[in-house]
């Protein structure tokens, strides 16, 4: 998602059929190729939250346009939105999701945590 930096590759475990249907209230962990921890925070109010190693990194607003594909704006006007094409989610709890740029990465899904919580 929008604070990926890896091109992660390999078996997921097998997989459902379809991406997530509900993406509000979840959180989403990258390990990147730096050795940093990227989490996405999706809030049910159309706006995302990234953080790297639990420090803040952007914010903006996210949309799921379409069945799997979901499409980010950061609020800051210096840098680019992207959308990206999520897969399954697989029986181990990671789903890849692949972006317009055609950077592919292996989310974990983790505890949701609200941004006033």
């Amino acid at each position: 998602m929008a604070a990926a930096t890896e091109d992660n590759a390999g078996d997921t475990g097998g997989s459902d059929e379809t991406p997530p249907a509900d993406l509000e209230r979840t959180a989403w962990r990258v390990d990147g190729e730096d050795g940093a921890v990227y989490t996405t925070y999706l809030d049910d109010d159309g706006t995302y939250r990234d953080f790297k190693n639990g420090e803040p990194l952007q914010s903006g607003t996210w949309e799921e346009v379409s069945a799997g594909r979901i499409c980010f704006e950061p609020a800051e006007d210096d840098k680019r939105g992207e959308c990206w094409d999520n897969e399954a989610l697989a029986k181990d709890g990671t789903m890849r999701t692949t972006s317009d740029s055609d950077k592919t990465v292996e989310l974990r899904r983790v505890t949701y945590v609200g941004p006033n919580e």
